[in-house]
């Protein structure tokens, strides 16, 4: 559905799809964008087109060499390897995967490629059980980030029991969600957790094991880490595991960092017109 738009908004979207790639499938999502998130958008450029045009076209200087910088930096975030495989394990055996989002725009860019993500599973023709939902107040708790109650709305959805063993990947929120997730694992005591996130965390509020990753190149290394799980890892030494550390990343480019090496690990090299639509949108977040 296209979604008309005052002259200015239009203006404002078409500057916005200037600075992307997208397929007809990708653009008919893009053009359906309904109005209000346009206007919140444009309020982070101060309601100035001209400002939003100089940002947007100017900064996103996206090529081939800065794209292949940025992604071997980004290769070096902590666990990325082992949550992608971790992943697809799930993915393989078709077990439930809820992607959870935070609800800003970053969070909606985020949303974004995980529907670019499941859209390519689906044009290799996996059969995958993901569910993608932005996270929202559902008890009542001003929970910053995915909360209990979220999770048991989908589960319940799902027809999920206790049993259940599933796998809950949150976006640009999560580091610091050490009692949500205690709150699910009491319920759900087999889910398991991938936190992609970049905020600044307070190490006393992470859960870092074998149940939960943690995938945030500003999560400082922790010495806590056992044997086994250091095995698991893929035996990285410890200081290059550490290697990448950006405060200006944004939680989407930390999301598209972990689907990347996910399709990467499984197909091997990313279809170049989707790897272009994710990279566009893992950066323009940097940008609102």
């Amino acid at each position: 559905m296209f979604v008309q738009l005052p002259r200015k908004l239009s203006d404002f979207r078409n500057i916005v799809r200037k600075g992307m790639f997208l397929d007809p499938h990708q653009e008919e999502f893009f053009y359906a964008i309904p109005e209000k998130t346009w206007q919140e958008l444009l309020e982070n450029f101060n309601d100035n087109l001209e400002l939003a045009k100089r940002v947007i076209l100017n900064k996103q200087d996206l090529s081939e060499k800065d794209n292949a910088l940025s992604w071997k930096n980004q290769q070096t975030i902590h666990n990325l390897d082992y949550a992608a495989k971790q992943l697809n394990e799930f993915i393989d055996a078709k077990k439930p995967i809820m992607i959870l989002t935070d609800n800003d725009n970053d969070g909606s860019l985020s949303q974004s490629i995980a529907d670019l993500y499941q859209t390519e599973l689906k044009r290799q023709g996996e059969e995958s059980n993901i569910v993608s939902e932005f996270c929202q107040d559902l008890g009542g708790r001003a929970v910053r980030g995915f909360s209990y109650e979220l999770v048991e709305a989908i589960a319940k959805e799902q027809g999920l029991t206790k049993e259940s063993e599933f796998l809950i990947v949150t976006a640009d929120n999560g580091i610091n969600s050490i009692n949500e997730q205690r709150e699910v694992l009491t319920r759900y005591p087999n889910a398991k957790f991938i936190v992609t996130d970049h905020h600044i965390p307070n190490t006393q509020m992470v859960m870092d094991n074998d149940i939960s990753v943690i995938v945030n190149p500003n999560y400082n290394a922790q010495k806590y880490q056992t044997e086994k799980l250091f095995q698991l890892r893929e035996n990285i030494p410890h200081t290059e595991s550490y290697a990448y550390q950006d405060k200006n990343i944004s939680g989407a480019q930390v999301l598209n960092a972990l689907l990347r090496k996910s399709l990467e690990l499984k197909y091997g090299e990313v279809e170049p017109k989707l790897l272009d639509s994710m990279t566009y949108l893992s950066k323009a977040s940097n940008l609102l």
